[in-house]
């Protein structure tokens, strides 16, 4: 390497003095040494530090200083300093005067020496030691967090089996870290005021304490638990500072050798759990901010997961009572009545609670008393209900008044219990619940304990939920009983509702209504309202007086009528008196009318009339049973009614799509509605010459336009964005539902952010309306600052998006009237197009999972003498009614079809022979088992039926309908009216 001298250092006197002067006096420490690490200059600073002289320092290597542990790095940074001739830097640890080992940072290089002109080396050091020793305890700050980071992770989803591993895992590496002799965790137990040691970690040379330490009491130690409660971390260093009522935390301190502690709350969600404490065994010591910020931290890691524990142990304690629970549950709705029942729950329930004995009474809300018991653990027989029907307020009363848990851990203090049922029960603490569902007050439960017994929050939360199980099986076993005298109710219900539905005329429909709902209800008269744009008005009624036809009348709403009541609310409205609420029932036309019944007629919540009936009897409608039938017979004919309504809504857009079809020819050709969209864009944007254009449909859940398409926009890909209304020029015309033209987008003052990198100028946007409902918007825009949009292109953009929203609209009920075609129109099952495309799925579904696949096919007896007879009519009512009773005998998953004729095929997934001859059989006995009513008529029906069973064999749904139809004509030439399996017949 040449190096070069500069003549004018060389040259200067004062610069040799400067230079030598510089060098001596400098600060830093300053050293020349040999390729060997022989020290032949040293300034004072560097003298100095070392507290040597120069010569004392002068002829020996400067590694006498150097650490033994970085001698060899020295050795080898020297090496290649000499051989790079290069400035170079290195930090080493030095051993100074006094023995102390301090990091130094030394900067070696050449500089030319201006006495001599010659390159000679130079090093130049400094003590860093105070900066190294911060970057060292920084980079141990941040290990430490990095593992409480890492640890914390470790603690989410843990399970039971390792959550105390963790807490000891974690106990370890803290103590450690901050170097204590032990650390551990105290739980508070709150019912008995006591807490436990319950993790410790120790040092080797440390005697565990934790097997002394439980179940302590807190008042022994309240100079401590006080303090821990107040949130207090609690620093003791000397245990000569504990004041005198602390002396029983100070003698228990001493016998673990305690000489320094800290204490910190665990606190989770605001509440102490209890603890964490770290001991100093061998030596005293005081406790810096930062290891306090740090054991706070590990307090709340130990606190969350200790409630993580207990919220995991108290869900398993949870599951079990719920399936044991639901075990007694289940037993108990095996029985006959509601007595049986409660026997079955006494008699097992004990087992969940731990209780002595069970009392479970029922309650007659009528009577106001208990009317049936069942006990269990009780030394006593029947005389049990002889003493209940003294006893007056009995417990049972008690607790159904005040709808809340009875809690009595002493009864002979109570005044509460008579001495009679003290003497009976033979009880000293109980528990009684009451057993209500909704507002039906069915009894109560009654866990007693024959020794003195103290009730904890989660022992009564399990009684609760037992309660609330019982009164639920209760429930329901009374409804089981009350089922049979709604069934004839709900039959008329039925054939009424199937007699209303097959009608489409909305005028003819609402006169079918009428007609049935006289066989549902009684009634002296009767009406139907419509409400249109704030007025109620009577479309048709029954009943009505002489000379009175109330046909057009209209009620505002509101106003003061009971028909508002019935509107607003959306709820039944009963009159039991109506004249003496109302002053219109007072006058000549109304005066027979004592009771009257408002039923709202909704359609997915919305109400769009309602149902009148009225009698001359007072309180005739006050029964909650006739309101509820009539309520589901109002429900059928709303959708009835809806039902109607759209149908003639669909015939006249049918009319009009007909009349339109010439001028939508091109776009309506493609009925799928993405495509369409497209193409509805793309012929705009052509028919008017533009650059591109996008278009969006309404959302309705949340009232936005999303766009669903977009052309030539720029780069940025607009499709799926939301625009709300009244945004940018596209919200803008859905919120006005005019169209609009602008001549410069980008300085228009509702320009969209989103659109500003849009090639945007002119624009156009009319919004796609079908009459007044909104469908959406189509926007069309020129980035041709010379090209303006005329109002001529703006009437012919007005067109198009009327015949484009008949085109959007027309491809919406395509989809829809997809799902329609699968449908037979008489009987509302599946026609063959249904079963094809259902059955294949069903058959792949069994064959793919190897479960088995039931088919019957049924054909009706002598039909078409039923035709013949009384025309067909009558036998599409007959098919009608056959759908209906067959779908009541079928499940959710079974598929029903209208195969011909009078010919149906039902597929029945997960059905062996012997389940599918069941159904079938069930069918059969429907069908005889009572006359068919079309048009008033009875007519007795039956049908013969042929089932088959899927198998390797057969896995074509056409071999499968080929056998079942195989196995009813043999049905039919054995005598019809019967079912045969194909099996039997081979």
């Amino acid at each position: 390497m040449e190096i070069q001298a500069s003549s004018q250092i060389i040259n200067s006197p004062k610069a040799h003095d400067d230079y030598s002067n510089i060098i001596n006096n400098h600060p830093d420490l300053i050293c020349k040494w040999l390729a060997d690490g022989t020290l032949i200059f040293a300034n004072k600073s560097y003298c100095r530090y070392f507290g040597k002289s120069p010569k004392e320092l002068i002829g020996f290597s400067c590694l006498d200083y150097i650490h033994p542990d970085d001698q060899q790095k020295l050795q080898d940074h020297i090496a290649k300093f000499h051989n790079n001739n290069q400035q170079a830097m290195i930090e080493l640890r030095i051993i100074d005067s006094k023995g102390e080992i301090r990091w130094h940072q030394w900067i070696d290089k050449y500089i030319q020496n201006p006495e001599t002109g010659e390159w000679e080396f130079l090093s130049t050091g400094r003590d860093i030691t105070d900066l190294k020793l911060s970057e060292l305890e920084l980079l141990r700050r941040t290990e430490f967090e990095r593992l409480i980071t890492r640890l914390s992770i470790d603690f989410i989803n843990l399970s039971l089996d390792d959550i105390d591993s963790h807490i000891n895992k974690l106990l370890a590496e803290v103590g450690q870290y901050v170097k204590v002799d032990r650390s551990y965790v105290f739980i508070f137990n709150p019912e008995a005021n006591t807490m436990s040691n319950t993790h410790e970690w120790c040092q080797e040379c440390i005697e565990p304490q934790i097997e002394y330490l439980q179940n302590l009491e807190c008042t022994s130690y309240d100079y401590w638990v006080s303090r821990i409660k107040k949130h207090e971390t609690i620093l003791i260093t000397d245990l000569a500072q504990l004041p005198q009522k602390a002396q029983e935390l100070k003698s228990t301190l001493e016998k673990g050798q305690v000489k320094s502690l800290i204490g910190i709350p665990l606190v989770n969600a605001g509440k102490i759990l209890g603890f964490i404490g770290f001991d100093a065994v061998q030596q005293e010591r005081a406790w810096t901010d930062e290891e306090i910020n740090i054991l706070k931290i590990v307090s709340g890691i130990i606190g969350n997961a200790i409630v993580q524990y207990r919220n995991q142990q108290e869900l398993h304690r949870q599951r079990q009572f719920l399936e044991q629970l639901n075990e007694i549950t289940i037993a108990s709705l095996s029985t006959k009545n509601v007595e049986e029942m409660v026997d079955v729950v006494a008699r097992r329930i004990l087992t969940l609670i731990n209780a002595d004995n069970c009392s479970i009474a029922l309650w007659d809300e009528n009577k106001q008393k208990v009317a049936g018991s069942a006990h269990n653990g009780l030394p006593f027989g029947n005389q049990i209900q002889s003493v209940l029907d003294q006893v007056d307020p009995s417990v049972t009363k008690i607790v159904l008044s005040n709808r809340q848990p009875l809690i009595l851990e002493d009864v002979s203090g109570s005044d509460i219990i008579s001495p009679k049922l003290q003497d009976l029960f033979q009880t000293r603490s109980l528990i009684a619940l009451p057993l209500i569902v909704d507002n039906h007050k069915l009894g109560a439960v009654i866990f007693g304990f024959s020794t003195p017994h103290k009730f904890v929050s989660s022992e009564i939360n399990l009684a609760q939920q037992a309660s609330y199980q019982i009164s639920q099986a209760i429930y329901k076993q009374r409804l089981l009983e009350n089922a049979q005298k709604s069934a004839q109710e709900a039959e008329k219900l039925h054939m009424a509702g199937a007699i209303v539905a097959s009608n489409l005329d909305p005028n003819v429909a609402i006169s079918s209504i009428l007609d049935q709902l006289a066989e549902v209800v009684p009634f002296n008269s009767a009406s139907i309202q419509i409400l249109n744009n704030g007025f109620l008005e009577i479309k048709d009624g029954r009943g009505w007086p002489a000379k009175i036809d109330p046909v057009g009348t209209r009620f505002p709403i509101p106003g003061d009528n009971p028909n508002s009541q019935v509107i607003l609310t959306g709820k039944p409205y009963v009159l039991n008196d109506a004249p003496d609420i109302y002053g219109i029932f007072g006058d000549k036309d109304h005066s027979y009318i004592r009771s009257w019944l408002g039923i709202p007629l909704k359609v997915r919540d919305r109400v769009i009339g309602m149902l009148t009936l009225d009698h001359s009897q007072p309180n005739f409608y006050d029964n909650k049973q006739l309101i509820d039938l009539v309520t589901a017979f109002a429900d059928q004919v709303a959708i009835s009614l809806e039902n109607a309504r759209l149908y003639a809504n669909e015939r006249r857009r049918g009319d009009e799509l007909e009349a339109l079809r010439a001028t939508t020819a091109d776009i309506t050709k493609e009925l799928g509605l993405k495509n369409l969209l497209q193409a509805i864009l793309q012929r705009a944007t052509d028919l008017l010459h533009a650059t591109g254009g996008e278009l969006g449909l309404v959302h309705q859940s949340n009232n936005t336009i999303q766009i669903l398409v977009s052309h030539n926009m720029g780069s940025t890909d607009y499709i799926g964005e939301t625009i709300s209304m009244n945004e940018g020029l596209m919200g803008y015309v859905a919120q006005t539902q005019h169209i609009e033209m602008l001549e410069d987008y980008k300085n228009w003052d509702g320009q969209m952010d989103c659109y500003q990198e849009s090639p945007i100028h002119a624009a156009i946007a009319a919004p796609l309306m079908i009459g007044k409902r909104f469908l959406g918007v189509i926007g069309i825009m020129n980035s041709d600052r010379s090209r303006k949009f005329t109002e001529n292109e703006k009437d012919l953009m007005s067109m198009f998006a009327q015949q484009a929203a008949i085109a959007v609209e027309n491809a919406q009920l395509f989809e829809e009237r997809q799902h329609q075609a699968r449908l037979d129109m008489t009987t509302g099952v599946y026609n063959r197009r249904g079963l094809s495309e259902l059955g294949y799925r069903e058959i792949d579904r069994s064959l793919r999972f190897n479960r088995p696949l039931g088919v019957i096919f049924l054909d009706i007896d002598h039909f078409k003498m039923v035709n013949d007879t009384y025309g067909h009519h009558v036998g599409d009512q007959v098919l009608m009614e056959l759908a209906q009773r067959l779908r009541s005998n079928l499940r959710s998953i079974d598929i029903l079809s209208r195969y011909g004729g009078e010919e149906f095929v039902i597929l029945l997934p997960e059905t062996n022979n012997e389940g599918a001859l069941d159904v079938a059989e069930r069918i059969r006995k429907t069908v005889e088992e009572r006359p068919f009513s079309p048009s008033n008529l009875s007519l007795w029906i039956t049908i013969s039926q042929g089932v088959t069973i899927m198998n390797k064999d057969n896995c074509s749904l056409k071999e499968l309908i080929q056998q079942a139809d195989e196995a009813a004509y043999q049905s039919k030439d054995a005598g019809r009216n019967l079912v045969t399996l194909y099996d039997q017949i081979l």
